[in-house]
């Protein structure tokens, strides 16, 4: 993440790219807090709580609203994560 610049083409879905044209929170010497969740898989994310996720069901929700239990659509093989904890933690330079 640390090495995306403006312009830069992300996956954003299946077969699917947007350029980046801004970044919301990229400041290196920032506390930011982050929302954290652990998955079924055991994978950690880390996001804002204004980041936009998507559930299994095709339907969004910025992450301070995911809770426990919902279940999320990753990105590539069309899989899903289930949300098994929620937390808050602060980074450094997020």
């Amino acid at each position: 993440m640390e090495d995306l610049v403006l312009g830069d083409r992300v996956q954003t879905g299946q077969n699917q790219f947007s350029t980046i044209y801004a970044f919301g929170t990229k400041d290196p010497n920032a506390s930011i807090p982050l929302e954290q969740f652990v998955t079924d898989s055991g994978e950690v994310l880390e996001v804002t709580g204004n980041h936009i996720l998507f559930f299994a069901d095709g339907t969004s929700e910025v992450a301070m609203d995911v809770k426990p239990m919902d279940t999320l659509m990753t990105v590539g093989n069309n899989q899903t994560a289930k949300i098994l904890r929620k937390g808050l933690v602060k980074k450094q330079g997020a």
